[in-house]
Protein backbone atom coordinates (compact mmCIF):
# COMPACT_ATOMS: atom_id res chain seq x y z
CA UNK A 1 0.00 0.00 0.00
CA UNK A 2 2.86 2.41 1.06
CA UNK A 3 4.69 1.66 -2.62
CA UNK A 4 1.09 2.69 -4.38
CA UNK A 5 0.96 5.84 -2.55
CA UNK A 6 4.42 6.86 -2.86
CA UNK A 7 4.54 6.01 -6.28
CA UNK A 8 1.37 7.28 -7.34
CA UNK A 9 1.85 10.82 -5.37
CA UNK A 10 5.85 11.12 -7.43
CA UNK A 11 3.71 10.54 -10.60
CA UNK A 12 0.81 13.73 -9.93
CA UNK A 13 3.97 16.08 -8.70
CA UNK A 14 5.17 15.04 -12.26
CA UNK A 15 2.31 15.62 -14.27
CA UNK A 16 1.44 18.61 -12.22
CA UNK A 17 5.05 20.23 -13.13
CA UNK A 18 7.39 21.01 -10.19
CA UNK A 19 10.56 22.82 -9.73
CA UNK A 20 13.74 21.58 -8.57
CA UNK A 21 12.37 20.67 -5.18
CA UNK A 22 9.28 19.34 -6.67
CA UNK A 23 11.86 16.89 -9.16
CA UNK A 24 13.71 16.17 -5.85
CA UNK A 25 10.56 14.89 -3.90
CA UNK A 26 9.05 12.97 -7.18
CA UNK A 27 12.72 11.09 -6.99
CA UNK A 28 12.35 10.44 -3.41
CA UNK A 29 8.69 8.77 -3.70
CA UNK A 30 9.69 7.31 -6.66
CA UNK A 31 12.58 5.35 -4.77
CA UNK A 32 11.06 5.27 -1.79
CA UNK A 33 8.05 2.70 -3.54
CA UNK A 34 10.49 1.26 -5.46
CA UNK A 35 12.49 0.33 -1.99
CA UNK A 36 8.87 -0.95 -0.42
CA UNK A 37 8.13 -3.17 -3.77
CA UNK A 38 11.73 -4.78 -2.92
CA UNK A 39 11.30 -5.78 0.50
CA UNK A 40 8.04 -7.16 -0.53
CA UNK A 41 9.58 -9.37 -2.83
CA UNK A 42 12.20 -10.54 -0.46
CA UNK A 43 10.35 -11.05 2.18
CA UNK A 44 7.96 -13.11 -0.37
CA UNK A 45 11.13 -15.17 -0.90
CA UNK A 46 12.07 -15.19 2.40
CA UNK A 47 8.49 -16.62 3.17
CA UNK A 48 8.70 -19.71 0.50
CA UNK A 49 11.90 -20.76 2.07
CA UNK A 50 10.54 -20.38 5.60
CA UNK A 51 11.75 -23.83 6.64
CA UNK A 52 15.04 -22.65 6.25
CA UNK A 53 14.61 -19.79 9.08
CA UNK A 54 14.20 -21.20 12.15
CA UNK A 55 15.48 -20.93 16.00
CA UNK A 56 14.70 -23.91 18.01
CA UNK A 57 15.59 -23.96 21.62
CA UNK A 58 15.95 -27.87 22.14
CA UNK A 59 16.93 -29.61 25.60
CA UNK A 60 20.49 -30.43 25.17
CA UNK A 61 21.40 -27.73 22.57
CA UNK A 62 20.18 -24.67 20.39
CA UNK A 63 19.93 -24.89 16.76
CA UNK A 64 19.61 -21.93 14.73
CA UNK A 65 18.47 -21.92 10.69
CA UNK A 66 19.37 -18.62 8.82
CA UNK A 67 18.46 -19.12 5.50
CA UNK A 68 20.82 -22.03 4.73
CA UNK A 69 22.10 -24.99 6.53
CA UNK A 70 21.33 -25.34 10.67
CA UNK A 71 24.09 -24.03 12.90
CA UNK A 72 23.41 -26.57 15.91
CA UNK A 73 25.32 -25.32 19.74
CA UNK A 74 25.31 -27.35 22.65
CA UNK A 75 24.02 -25.93 25.28
CA UNK A 76 27.69 -26.75 27.46
CA UNK A 77 29.60 -25.04 24.49
CA UNK A 78 27.43 -21.94 24.86
CA UNK A 79 29.43 -18.80 26.59
CA UNK A 80 26.19 -16.22 27.04
CA UNK A 81 23.97 -14.61 25.20
CA UNK A 82 23.51 -10.73 24.78
CA UNK A 83 22.19 -8.44 22.71
CA UNK A 84 23.64 -5.87 20.36
CA UNK A 85 21.72 -2.77 20.96
CA UNK A 86 23.28 -1.35 17.95
CA UNK A 87 22.54 -4.10 15.36
CA UNK A 88 19.66 -5.25 17.53
CA UNK A 89 20.91 -9.01 17.06
CA UNK A 90 20.96 -11.48 19.81
CA UNK A 91 24.67 -12.74 20.06
CA UNK A 92 25.30 -15.96 21.15
CA UNK A 93 29.27 -16.69 22.67
CA UNK A 94 30.19 -19.91 22.37
CA UNK A 95 33.36 -21.76 22.74
CA UNK A 96 34.32 -21.40 18.93
CA UNK A 97 33.15 -17.81 18.73
CA UNK A 98 29.64 -15.99 18.35
CA UNK A 99 27.00 -16.82 16.54
CA UNK A 100 24.89 -13.73 15.65
CA UNK A 101 21.37 -14.30 15.40
CA UNK A 102 19.59 -11.41 13.79
CA UNK A 103 15.71 -9.70 14.83
CA UNK A 104 13.11 -11.12 11.68
CA UNK A 105 11.03 -13.25 14.41
CA UNK A 106 7.63 -11.56 14.57
CA UNK A 107 6.10 -10.89 17.93
CA UNK A 108 9.90 -11.69 19.51
CA UNK A 109 12.14 -8.75 19.80
CA UNK A 110 15.80 -9.15 20.81
CA UNK A 111 15.75 -8.89 24.35
CA UNK A 112 13.06 -11.23 24.93
CA UNK A 113 14.86 -14.18 22.52
CA UNK A 114 17.89 -13.37 24.41
CA UNK A 115 16.07 -14.20 27.66
CA UNK A 116 14.64 -17.20 26.47
CA UNK A 117 17.56 -18.65 24.64
CA UNK A 118 19.46 -17.88 28.08
CA UNK A 119 16.80 -19.49 30.16
CA UNK A 120 16.73 -22.86 28.14
CA UNK A 121 20.41 -22.49 28.88
CA UNK A 122 19.94 -22.53 32.60
CA UNK A 123 17.72 -25.25 32.33
CA UNK A 124 20.08 -27.46 30.66
CA UNK A 125 22.54 -26.36 33.01
CA UNK A 126 20.48 -27.00 36.18
CA UNK A 127 19.82 -30.33 34.53
CA UNK A 128 23.34 -31.42 34.25
CA UNK A 129 24.03 -30.72 37.43
CA UNK A 130 21.33 -33.15 39.51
Amino acid sequence: MGAVVALSMGAVLAIGGAGSVGWTLIGLSWLIGLAWVGAYFAAKRKARRADTWFVEARTNELVVALGREPTRLRWRDVRGVDVDEDRLDVVVRHASGELRVPSVWQGVGPHALAERLEDARAEERAGVSE
